[in-house]
């Protein structure tokens, strides 16, 4: 979809949304002009692509000499994204974008994308997803993400547990560090 303004996808079911050979969007995909998203509480079992925010390609939208931004002040949480022959999130060209509390469970054999962060991305947060895979940082790279404050790296199934913000982020203060516990 796209130029959306003020949209919100939440408790929906999303199953087998698949192109021919494994590379059909994502079962929720936002691009061009779009602003003020919110995607929460859905649950993605075995498309193609989970939530795709931006895309690496170019749109006959773009004006010349613009700077590229497809998405722009949106927040993903709190979904469940599983199975699926591509990634479980990503993003491409978007600002101030948050993805917060999600839960990804990406097979062995693409275990390399469970979030995708590509060019573009700036004055973005990725705070508290569990992981099953990799977070992945194609194109530019303006940072790797750190492990988060309380330095906990998960259990044989949830395998990553990572805070990144790009550079342009500001840092938020932190008021409490969380514990947890095995």
């Amino acid at each position: 979809m796209m130029a959306l303004e003020n949209w919100t996808f939440s408790d929906n079911v999303f199953r087998r949304i698949q192109g021919r050979r494994g590379g059909g969007r994502a079962a929720i995909f936002l691009w061009v002009r779009s602003r003020q998203l919110v995607v929460e509480r859905n649950l993605i079992l075995n498309c193609d692509r989970g939530i795709a925010l931006g895309n690496p390609g170019e749109s006959t939208a773009n004006l010349a000499g613009e700077r590229l931004v497809y998405v722009a002040d949106a927040v993903v949480r709190n979904n469940f994204i599983a199975g699926g022959p591509d990634c479980g999130i990503e993003l491409w060209h978007v600002e101030r974008v948050k993805v917060l509390h999600n839960s990804i469970w990406r097979p062995e054999r693409n275990w390399s994308r469970g979030i995708r962060v590509g060019t573009g991305t700036t004055q973005t947060t990725l705070v508290n997803n569990l992981v099953h895979g990799e977070i992945r940082f194609e194109g530019e790279r303006p940072r790797p993400p750190t492990i988060s404050p309380a330095g906990w790296t998960g259990t044989s199934w949830i395998r990553r547990r990572a805070t990144w913000r790009s550079p342009e982020t500001p840092p938020e203060p932190l008021t409490k560090v969380p514990s947890f516990r095995k």
